[in-house]
């Protein structure tokens, strides 16, 4: 949830997102994902954490390199730029502890600026949350 946009403040509703996720993951995701290069592809499937042992539960620790994090958007951003953040990502002991947009450690890199930023209406460009809790997506 975007804390910068407080035009979007009646549509902070942890459900509506946890139901998009959880409708996104049934279906295997929204996008195909990867481990660092196109030649690493991961799936997606619902699980319960800790339930049973996986096969990386005591494997140590792999280092995927250098790889993807995410994305600034210009209403997340003082110069109104948009840019991608790039991190050192590890595994241990089959978990991956992604660290937060704001962490020291990201490389960001500008991939546009002075931008503006897009306007949210209600009902026109923007799904009421009480549509979106349980509903369809």
């Amino acid at each position: 949830m975007n804390e910068n946009r407080a035009d979007l403040k009646q549509d902070r509703n942890e459900n509506k997102h946890f139901d998009m996720a959880t409708r996104a993951i049934k279906k295997g995701g929204r996008r195909d994902i990867f481990l660092g290069t196109r030649e690493c592809q991961a799936y997606v499937v619902p699980c319960k954490f800790g339930e049973g042992e996986g096969f990386y539960d005591n494997y140590g620790e792999i280092n995927f390199g250098f790889m993807f994090h995410g994305i600034n958007y210009p209403d997340e951003t003082q110069d109104k730029s948009l840019s991608k953040r790039f991190w050192n990502c590890n595994m241990k002991n089959g978990i991956i502890t992604f660290v937060p947009p704001n962490d020291n450690s990201l490389k960001i890199e500008t991939v546009r600026e002075n931008l503006n930023v897009k306007n949210f209406i209600l009902g026109t460009n923007l799904k009421p949350i009480d549509n979106e809790i349980g509903g369809n997506e």
